[in-house]
């Protein structure tokens, strides 16, 4: 006589879950960039404008980089926020999205805004503070590989930051370069 009684449970199919793993090639997609990110930015509505600096690819994973200006009177002052540039790192990013939402309006008479709400996408669907090039060790050629905050002003190879630079290059003349700074570790 057969005493297991079938739990609603036991037919449904449980994802899989990998931890991430740095040793068998595997990436771990923990969130979705398209449907947390992407699609908020895409909602975004006059006066803001929102394009792509470009896209940044890692094997089968491609993102697009976005920019979001709103320029009201080029006479204004100019503010650059970013975020997300450690991909671990959440709640810059989704604070500039609710800020795009609802609170730019305000200001918008007294200032003029450049804004990459996501600077790291791959970082973000790995919930990694890397890039996806950074995630596994054996592809690291040092302990800064992938991590785009480490890699302006050349130091490192990484496509995040050769669009970001690129960006600030394009103006507007008011626009503040990034600081130039040698990070020293000990």
């Amino acid at each position: 006589m057969n005493t297991h009684h079938r739990t609603a449970n036991e037919n449904v199919k449980q994802p899989t879950i990998y931890e991430p793993d740095y040793d068998d090639g595997r990436i771990a997609i923990i969130r979705s960039f398209e449907r947390d990110i992407a699609s908020r930015i895409e909602c975004l509505k006059t006066p803001l404008d929102v394009s792509s600096l470009g896209e940044v690819a890692y094997g089968s994973h491609r993102y697009p980089l976005y920019e979001i200006t709103a320029i009201h009177d080029a006479n204004n002052p100019y503010i650059r926020l970013t975020g997300l540039v450690h991909g671990d790192e959440e709640a810059g990013g989704k604070a500039l999205l609710d800020f795009l939402d609802d609170g730019i309006k305000q200001y918008l008479t007294h200032f003029n805004f450049i804004i990459n709400p996501c600077i790291n996408p791959s970082g973000y669907e790995t919930a990694t503070l890397q890039a996806m090039n950074g995630y596994h060790l054996a592809s690291r050629t040092d302990k800064n590989t992938g991590n785009i905050n480490r890699s302006f002003n050349g130091a490192l190879p990484q496509q995040e930051s050769r669009l970001i630079e690129a960006s600030l290059k394009r103006g507007p003349e008011r626009d503040l370069p990034p600081i130039k700074w040698t990070p020293v570790y000990s």
